[in-house]
């Protein structure tokens, strides 16, 4: 089977406190951080074989069950924008991914941060 028409592409999603720390989540924020730098080097390690690795990082999205993700009661940012209807939809990440996937072969996106314009990050 011939491969040399096949797109070669690493997506890797990562949450927004990869920008910024919070209180109480060192060690899952210092994992983010690892993912990145991680990324990184993968990205200058494969892309000689014709491999694109894109982060894609966004910001909060409307998910099913949103308490079980936020349970900290000091979230009323969040749960502000929640009620107010300005978290990401799934479909806007979806997107993202497509967009990075549908680029010309000598393009790369590396990074992309996705976040609702009136709930920056």
């Amino acid at each position: 089977m011939n491969t040399t028409n096949k797109q070669k592409h690493v997506i890797l999603l990562l949450l927004f406190t990869i920008i910024q720390g919070y209180p109480g989540l060192a060690v899952y924020t210092g994992t983010k951080f690892y993912v990145e730098g991680f990324s990184q080097t993968l990205r200058q390690e494969v892309c000689k074989f014709g491999i694109r690795v894109t982060c894609i990082q966004p910001g909060d999205v409307a998910v099913e069950d949103r308490e079980k993700t936020h349970p900290d009661p000091q979230s009323k940012d969040l749960d502000t924008a929640y009620q107010a209807g300005k978290l990401l939809d799934p479909t806007d990440i979806a997107n993202a991914v497509l967009y990075a996937l549908s680029q010309p072969e000598n393009v790369a996106i590396n990074e992309v941060l996705v976040q609702n314009r009136e709930f920056p990050l």
